[in-house]
């Protein structure tokens, strides 16, 4: 049911998301001058992008580890020389949660564009240790896949790929540097987080005398604020970068959090 409610949200997202950015784009060419406009959009080369990225991902966690201090930390702190469990957190901290992303996009005005983005992620932190004969193997676990359309706006112009040709070593850095665009954009979309979290605890000979798992599985909408900026590398080519930060309804004190964003793009 709930699988069946965020296919239907999606499919309702990407519809109205695009026909959004239709009527902004047709909203523009009528902007202050809508003779010029009209002719420069009439004679714009709408290109289609194909786009490739990373993020590292900073979100809170605080649920996730009030849960973890509850279940174990706080009983069995109390034994000599416990060593709290390595968790997402540690890895946040050290900033090595990441993940993947794959996009394709559309130039809707001399300004604006559209891009539908497939992003996911997985990982896992082990902990295994021995209280003397006691052995233990604690493990949490995050997978997670969003959809998401973003809209973008270049308020000085997008980047002049043609710039790029006939250009080499540092005259190419050089032209790339000065024709690099900033921009500002927004992405919402729906967003499915899979948490688990597994506990073992064996004995010489025995075993497993303990164990104990829990899995969440989380459906939500987010929408990102974003401000990057995008420098070409070719007369086919770019890179862009951008901070993030992250809403989500639902679970906003575990996942809301910044983001830093990198891909490439290739134009066809």
């Amino acid at each position: 049911m709930v699988q069946c409610l965020g296919v239907r949200l999606i499919i309702a997202f990407c519809v109205i998301g695009l026909s959004a950015g239709m009527c902004f784009a047709e909203a523009e060419r009528e902007a202050a001058h809508p003779i010029a406009e009209l002719d420069a959009s009439a004679h714009y080369e709408r290109n289609w992008y194909l786009a490739m990225g990373t993020a590292n991902y900073h979100p809170r966690l605080r649920d996730s580890e009030a849960q973890i201090d509850r279940r174990l930390n706080a009983p069995l702190g109390w034994l000599p020389f416990w060593k709290e469990p390595a968790t997402s957190k540690d890895r946040r901290d050290r900033f090595m949660l990441w993940g993947l992303s794959l996009g394709i996009g559309r130039d809707m005005t001399p300004r604006t564009s559209l891009m539908l983005w497939i992003n996911g992620a997985t990982g896992a932190v082990k902990n295994k240790e021995r209280y003397g004969p006691v052995r233990t193997d604690i493990r949490f676990s995050r997978t997670s896949a969003s959809l998401s359309l973003e809209g973008f706006f270049y308020p000085w112009d997008k980047v002049d790929y043609g710039r790029q040709a006939d250009t080499h070593g540092t005259e190419r850095v050089r032209v790339a540097l000065t024709n690099a665009k900033p921009y500002i954009s927004l992405a919402t979309g729906y967003s499915f987080i899979r948490s688990e979290g597994s506990a073992k605890f064996k004995l010489p000979v025995v075993g497993t005398v303990l164990q104990q798992t829990e899995k969440y599985d989380h459906h939500m909408m987010q929408v990102s604020p974003r401000i990057g900026v995008e420098l070409p590398l070719s007369q086919r080519t770019s890179l862009t970068a951008a901070a993030v930060y992250y809403f989500f309804w639902g679970h906003s004190r575990e996942y809301n959090g910044p983001s830093l964003s990198v891909a490439f793009r290739r134009r066809f």
